[in-house]
């Protein structure tokens, strides 16, 4: 786990995206997408015979991000690792020692057994 990051290592791009509930002329209810942050970020997967052993169990991709600190970033939000269409959901979110300079952000992708 990272606490901090070199500029350097900032290079996973990653988009944060909300849900947005309406209702469209019809009257029907749909459920949009809409980009709330696109940030580049140092991505970490969970590795070690611990955190193998716990993705087995739960069927989770687990890993950690670390970006800059970004107001208006929340649990509820998707997160879209660049080129891939699956997204994660986030668990938590840090602001390191409270200082608004890193953000630490666990995330997760629920897989399928095979």
């Amino acid at each position: 786990m990272s606490k901090n990051a070199n500029p350097g290592e900032l290079r996973t791009k990653v988009r944060f995206v909300r849900t947005v509930r309406g209702q469209d002329a019809e009257g029907f209810y749909v459920e949009t997408e809409e980009t709330v942050a696109e940030v580049c970020a140092k991505w970490v997967n969970a590795h070690g015979n611990e955190a193998f052993s716990e993705a087995m169990a739960t069927l989770a991709e687990p890993a950690t991000l670390t970006v800059r600190y970004r107001a208006g970033l929340a649990a509820d939000q998707l997160v879209y690792r660049d080129g891939d269409p699956r997204p994660f959901e986030i668990i938590s979110i840090d602001d390191v020692e409270d200082r608004h300079f890193w953000m630490e952000i666990h995330v997760k992708r629920q897989v399928s057994a095979r």
